[in-house]
């Protein structure tokens, strides 16, 4: 039997999977194909010597286009507010986002 897609989407990190959600909601067969053993691009945490960093995006700012984005595909997701600290000479300055 002979598998036909209408859409083959080559990465499965967060573009890819996005694109292929809405491929798939639209009604099109799609494939994802990926180099590695697990979805995700560079959204990962590995290992060095005993400890975990992660990797890929550590925040991503509302830019009017996510939060629609994911409320359209049916994905609940809680979202903290970021805040990053800055240094400065001899003093530290907090950086806060309302809308991250």
């Amino acid at each position: 039997m002979k598998k036909e897609y209408d859409a083959i989407v080559v990465g499965s990190g967060l573009a890819g999977l996005t694109s292929a959600a809405y491929l798939c909601r639209y009604g099109f067969r799609t494939l994802v194909c990926e180099k590695r053993k697990k979805t995700g691009g560079m959204v990962d945490t590995f290992w060095h010597q005993g400890f975990a960093f992660d990797g890929g995006i550590r925040a991503f700012e509302n830019s009017g286009i996510v939060f629609p984005m994911l409320k359209d595909l049916g994905i609940d997701m809680e979202c903290k507010q970021n805040q990053v600290s800055i240094g400065i000479a001899d003093r530290s300055v907090k950086l806060t986002s309302q809308d991250s």
